[in-house]
């Protein structure tokens, strides 16, 4: 459960999987609305940790895109909150905080 006073943001690399879709243009713009528009870039820090991540993890295929959304919330000291925990339970260890 959200404290009241959570801010709510989310990464690009999400946002992009979220508005990829299936989602009607209402539902793009309810839920911008609640992330106030704050969508997290993914930027050259991020690109040097999710390699470190990549590379320490195993270099798993099919991996690399969970480890561009941890590296974001890493870098952000986010927490993140996912219904596919079992995904980014292995970044714990890396600096990721998860719920």
């Amino acid at each position: 459960m959200l404290a009241t006073n959570t801010s709510l943001v989310t990464s690009a690399i999400c946002w992009s999987e979220f508005t990829n879709g299936p989602v009607n243009e209402e539902s793009k713009k309810l839920i911008a609305s609640i992330l106030k528009d704050q969508i997290l870039p993914f930027s050259k820090q991020e690109a040097y940790v999710c390699s470190k991540i990549f590379n320490v993890t195993g270099r798993v295929r099919g991996t690399f895109i969970d480890c561009m959304i941890a590296s974001i919330a890493i870098v952000n000291n986010a927490e993140l909150w996912t219904e596919n925990s079992k995904d980014f339970v292995k970044f714990a260890l890396l600096g990721l905080q998860l719920n």
